[in-house]
C-alpha cells in the first residue's frame, strides 16, 4: 500500500490540497510511531515495519522513528547503517525498579539505554524523549540521567512536561494515583496546588517549568549533548533551535 502511494504521487503534478502528498515531494521527514509503537514484539515476526523502511531507503527519505523498544529495531539495523534513519527512544525514567511499575509491558531503561549504546555504535543518531518530566522526580535524578545518555553514545534529548486532562475519568484518576504511589507524592493534588490550567489540561505553573528547563540547558552545555525543548514553554533560552524534536 505504501509503495502504490508512493509511485501515485511520484506520477502527479503538485497539488496544495493534498498535504501529505506535498510532503513527501518536499522530502519532509516522516515520523513513524508517534501515536503507536512501531516496534511491538510482533514485529518480530511480522515485520510490518521492516517492510516499510526498506520503501523509505529505496528513497533515501528521511525517517525518524518513535519507540520504547529500540531492542527489536536491532533485528535488523545493519541493513539499514548508511540510510536515513533516526531513532528517537522514549523513557521517561532512569530507575528500573519505578518504571517496572509504571511502564508496565515494555522493556526496561538500562535495557533500552544498553540498545541505544550498540545503535550509536553502529552510526545511528539517536535522540532520548525524557517525555514526560515529572516533578520532582525528575529534577532530582536529571544530571544522572543526562549523564547516562552521554556516556552511552546519545546524540541528543528532548523533554516535555506531564499534563492531567482537565476531565479525567475515575479510571485515569485511579492511576495517576497509582502512579503517585510509586514516587512517593500525590500528582493529582499537586497539579491542583502548583499547576496552571491550559486549555484543557492542567500543566506545570511556568517558574517549575523554567527551573527544570534551565537545568536540562545548562546540563546539556555540561556534558556536551543537544538539548531539545519539546514543551508548550517555548523559549529561545532553551535548547539547540526552535523545534521539539531534533529532527
Amino acid at each position: 500500500g505504501l509503495q502504490k502511494w508512493i509511485n501515485k504521487v511520484n506520477d502527479s503534478e503538485y497539488n496544495y490540497k493534498k498535504a501529505a502528498e506535498v510532503a513527501w515531494k518536499e522530502r519532509i521527514p516522516v515520523k513513524i510511531g508517534a501515536t503507536s509503537d512501531h516496534f511491538p514484539i510482533v514485529e518480530k515476526k511480522e515485520r510490518i515495519t521492516y517492510e516499510c523502511l526498506k520503501i523509505f531507503d529505496k528513497y533515501d527519505y528521511p525517517v525518524q522513528i518513535s519507540t520504547k523498544n529500540p531492542e527489536v529495531f536491532e533485528e535488523y539495523a545493519s541493513e539499514f547503517v548508511n540510510s536515513n534513519i533516526a531513532l528517537n527512544v522514549s523513557c521517561s525514567f532512569c530507575d528500573d525498579d519505578i518504571a517496572r511499575k509504571i511502564e508496565v509491558g515494555t522493556i526496561s531503561p538500562s535495557r533500552r539505554i544498553e540498545s541505544v549504546r550498540r545503535l550509536s555504535q553502529m552510526g545511528y543518531k539517536i535522540t532520548m524523549r525524557l517525555q514526560p518530566f515529572i516533578l520532582p522526580y525528575s529534577e532530582n535524578v536529571a544530571e544522572r540521567f543526562v549523564a547516562m545518555l552521554k556516556e552511552n553514545g546519545v546524540w541528543a534529548f528532548q523533554t516535555e512536561g506531564l499534563k492531567l486532562r482537565l476531565s479525567m475519568s475515575p479510571k485515569e484518576k485511579a492511576i495517576y494515583a497509582k502512579i503517585g504511589d510509586y514516587l512517593g507524592f500525590d500528582i493529582i493534588n499537586d497539579f491542583a496546588l502548583n499547576g496552571d490550567v491550559e486549555g484543557g489540561d492542567r500543566v506545570y505553573n511556568e517558574e517549575r517549568k523554567r527551573r527544570i528547563l534551565e537545568l536540562y540547558d545548562s546540563l546539556s552545555k555540561k556534558y556536551d549533548i543537544k538539548f531539545f525543548n519539546a514543551d508548550n514553554l517555548i523559549d529561545k533560552r532553551y535548547g539547540c533551535g526552535s523545534q521539539c524534536c531534533g529532527t
